[in-house]
């Protein structure tokens, strides 16, 4: 378990290294959109009676105008401590569209925002865990650098032991992110 939050870890910290070098074209009343912006974001999310999952979201897209944001991602969750009889955790890759609102505040370097992650999850290891995946959020961005709270949603369609098994698990998140 701990190997992997490591590993999750090192790939999140090392591509926030490697950073667009572009920079936002400034005409005579400010930046020109539409512009390119993406979004990387490592977050936790406690689920009732369970442990935590944790969360690598990264998303890309374009900012329409300062209020307005849309692309899409592929991140990958994990969930620790499932009770799966091997002890193993449970894996998926959430694809999924990112529409975010920017709420106007008349400064540069603090904006408030909410933001919705509708999609689907497929299941990575063994166990064939999927289905839709929604995260909704609210937070603010001081410069690069967001921070925010939401609810994450995983319906879960799976197979144990010949029985098929719908359920859902949802919980609360918070989510540390960096913008390119």
């Amino acid at each position: 378990m701990i190997k992997k939050i490591t590993f999750t870890l090192i790939l999140l910290l090392s591509t926030l290294s490697i950073s667009a070098q572009h920079h936002p074209q400034i005409g005579a009343s400010g930046p020109v959109y539409p512009r390119y912006s993406g979004t990387f974001e490592l977050g936790i999310a406690q689920t009732p009676n369970e442990d935590p999952r944790i969360e690598f979201l990264p998303s890309f897209g374009v900012k329409l105008n300062p209020y307005f944001y849309i692309g899409g991602g592929v991140g990958l969750n994990t969930y620790t401590n499932t009770g799966v009889k091997d002890g193993s955790d449970l894996w998926t890759l959430p694809i999924y569209a990112n529409l975010r609102a920017f709420l106007p505040t008349g400064t540069d370097w603090f904006t408030p925002f909410l933001d919705m992650k509708p999609g689907y999850a497929l299941g990575l290891n063994y166990t064939e865990v999927k289905g839709l995946y929604l995260s909704l959020a609210a937070g603010f961005s001081i410069k690069k650098v967001s921070l925010s709270v939401g609810y994450g949603h995983q319906a879960v369609s799976t197979e144990f032991f010949g029985s098929k098994i719908t359920t859902g698990v949802g919980g609360f998140s918070m989510k540390l992110g960096i913008a390119l």
